[in-house]
């Protein structure tokens, strides 16, 4: 088993503890393009900025955990409502 694999295995959203699924492409791209266009905000109230590398989705599509260098960002402050992103 890969060490990516066994992060999604132990990984869940911190708030419901629902699983989380990488985003695919199509997904990723409609999420940098929200970005870049400066339609995001986390659940922080922060503007959403910069490259990121992935983007975790919670199971029941509403919330998800931008992944910058690798790292997974499961703090709730940092999670982004995506319902009607994707």
């Amino acid at each position: 088993m890969s060490s990516d694999n066994f992060l999604l295995e132990i990984l869940v959203c911190p708030e419901t503890h629902q699983t989380l699924t990488p985003a695919n492409s199509e997904q990723l791209g409609r999420f940098s393009e929200a970005i870049q266009k400066g339609k995001l905000t986390d659940r922080g109230g922060d503007k959403v900025e910069g490259e990121v590398d992935g983007l975790l989705i919670r199971k029941d599509g509403l919330i998800g955990f931008p992944i910058r260098d690798g790292i997974p960002e499961m703090l709730l402050e940092r999670a982004i409502e995506i319902e009607d992103l994707l």
